[in-house]
């Protein structure tokens, strides 16, 4: 554990300058889950602090540490919502001030943890702070990216979060060949997914 968490300082270092972390040490920090936390936790804290932002190579270092983001939560299912928090925190802090390029990473590394199974929670997340955060365009982004990566069956908790993001987002037809398909399969299938009326009245405003 203490040579892990000496890589992770490394790896740290690394990602501070916009390096590309070593395979064989990126595995060896990933491989302790407390190391794996420390990460977790430098790249919240780096990407909340407005410093952060004045580094000339922060392109590169954002790639690093959201990769790094990406890695953990594949990796540790246990520290899948301490990424989340972290995510959010920076999504919270970033808005809509930090250029379209770094909100799209941002949401692309939602949808990495997403695939990685913290389904239910990006998603309820997505919907009661991103939405706030960031601007219709990108979260149309992120919802067509979810739809991309999920399949039928739907649950309906599932249903109802993508519904009401696309009610954030004010979708219409047209938007995403994606969304239109899957708005018109949860409209045939309404009464499968038990949808109330004020549900089924946002697909019909969302479909037009």
């Amino acid at each position: 554990v203490s040579a892990a968490l000496k890589d992770a300082l490394n790896v740290v270092d690394l990602a501070k300058r916009g390096e590309t972390v070593d395979d064989a040490l990126r595995n060896r920090v990933l491989a302790v889950p407390s190391a794996s936390a420390g990460i977790v936790a430098a790249v919240r804290s780096a990407m909340t602090n407005t410093d952060h932002y004045r580094v000339v190579q922060v392109g590169n270092t954002n790639g690093v540490y959201l990769a790094l983001l990406a890695d953990v939560a594949r990796q540790h299912i246990g520290l899948q919502g301490a990424i989340l928090e972290a995510l959010s925190a920076i999504i919270q802090f970033v808005g809509r001030n930090h250029g379209d390029d770094l909100v799209t990473s941002l949401l692309d590394t939602g949808c990495d943890l997403l695939a990685a199974g913290h389904v239910m929670p990006t998603l309820v997340v997505a919907l009661n702070s991103w939405s706030r955060a960031v601007g219709p365009s990108h979260l149309l982004y992120f919802i067509n990216e979810v739809l991309e990566i999920a399949a039928p069956p739907y649950s309906r908790d599932f249903v109802m979060a993508i519904i009401r993001l696309l009610e954030s987002a004010n979708s219409r037809r047209g938007t995403s060949k994606t969304v239109d398909d899957f708005v018109e399969e949860v409209r045939l299938r309404r009464r499968e997914f038990a949808l109330g009326l004020d549900v089924v009245s946002v697909l019909d405003f969302i479909s037009r």
